[in-house]
């Protein structure tokens, strides 16, 4: 596997991202017709194949590349993740055993978390570096859905800096609820 930023690509991750390239320009051929891409679709396949760039997208002063870049990656992600938790909740209501309601597999995970850390170097930045609290917040969620959690996550008191970029939390909140648990 090829290694990108100090982060092993798959060959799944790395076949897709191929694939990927091999289709930016086009939306889809044969041999009489090509369909062009959207702007937003063709910026979404090169962000997807390319490695980050040094400043991220997040941090240039014109609000296309953004508006672009969370129109066609960021905001079908955060839907990914409430489809899943939906799909959880359907699980639940549905008598699923607890260890089938949640609807990734493991590999599957792991392609999520190397996606949003992609995303996330994209945005920030590779001088930056990625960052994983959407998923971390994803699967906190999906965890308290289930109810397999010593405590729920949301009546834990939480901060957020005035960058947006990090969460505290309580941490004697956090281990006075865990005491309750026993």
């Amino acid at each position: 596997p090829e290694t990108r930023c100090g982060s092993k690509m798959t060959g799944r991750t790395l076949n897709r991202r191929q694939s990927a390239l091999s289709q930016v320009g086009t939306a889809g051929s044969d041999t009489n017709t090509t369909v062009m891409l959207t702007l937003t679709d063709f910026l979404a396949r090169l962000w997807l194949v390319a490695s980050a760039p040094r400043k991220g997208i997040g941090e240039v002063s014109v609000g296309m590349p953004r508006a672009h870049f969370q129109a066609a990656l960021w905001s079908p992600l955060m839907d990914r993740f409430e489809e899943l938790n939906d799909q959880i909740r359907r699980r639940k209501q549905q008598g699923y055993r607890i260890h089938d309601c949640f609807p990734l597999q493991g590999y599957q995970i792991a392609e999520m978390k190397d996606h949003v850390l992609h995303l996330t170097e994209i945005w920030y930045g590779s001088d930056r570096g990625g960052n994983l609290s959407s998923m971390y917040k994803w699967f906190c969620e999906s965890m308290d859905l289930l109810g397999v959690t010593a405590y729920s996550y949301d009546v834990i008191p939480k901060e957020i800096s005035a960058d947006g970029w990090a969460t505290v939390v309580d941490g004697a909140a956090r281990v006075a609820a865990l005491k309750n648990k026993g």
